[in-house]
């Protein structure tokens, strides 16, 4: 067997590639990103299965018809750090972020590096409009390659 982990925008590239070429590599895909993975059972590009257990797993989580499940359901929570940041000045919502008290205070994932965070844009980006992400750029948000790497600055506090 042979792993290729990476963020996830990077491995629907890779296997887009590999289809592309009519070459592919891979037997099972993981992604985070349901609306590549509807796109790509309805251009016929995954085959039907039903793990051990289907009946068990709640309809909205399966595609009609059975190409793909999903495998969690992602809470999407704003972090911050009581050490840094007063009990009364935590954000309560998305749109507190675009505050300049906040500047120089936020990190966010690359949403050309994981489908996640791309799925996270797409959707605030809908919900709040591009301003939105416009005036968060006006606070100075470091973007890291993956989720990992936000965690790993909150926990060294930076």
């Amino acid at each position: 067997m042979e792993l290729f982990r990476s963020g996830g925008t990077a491995i629907l590239s890779r296997f887009m590639q590999e289809y592309d070429a009519k070459r592919i590599a891979a037997d099972v895909l993981t992604t985070f990103d349901p609306a590549a993975a509807n796109a790509m059972a309805r251009k016929g590009m995954c085959v039907a299965f039903k793990p051990k257990d289907f009946d068990k797993i709640p309809d909205a989580a399966k595609d009609s018809e059975d190409h793909h499940v999903g495998q969690r359901l992602n809470m999407i929570k704003i972090f911050a750090r009581e050490d840094k940041v007063a009990a009364a000045d935590l954000p309560k919502k998305w749109t507190d972020l675009v505050d300049p008290k906040y500047k120089g205070m936020l990190v966010m994932s690359d949403p050309s590096f994981t489908s996640l965070q791309r799925s996270i844009v797409g959707t605030l980006s809908k919900k709040l409009g591009w301003g939105y992400y416009e005036n968060l750029r006006k606070n100075d948000v470091m973007v890291v390659p993956g989720n990992e790497q936000i965690f790993d600055n909150l926990k060294r506090g930076e």
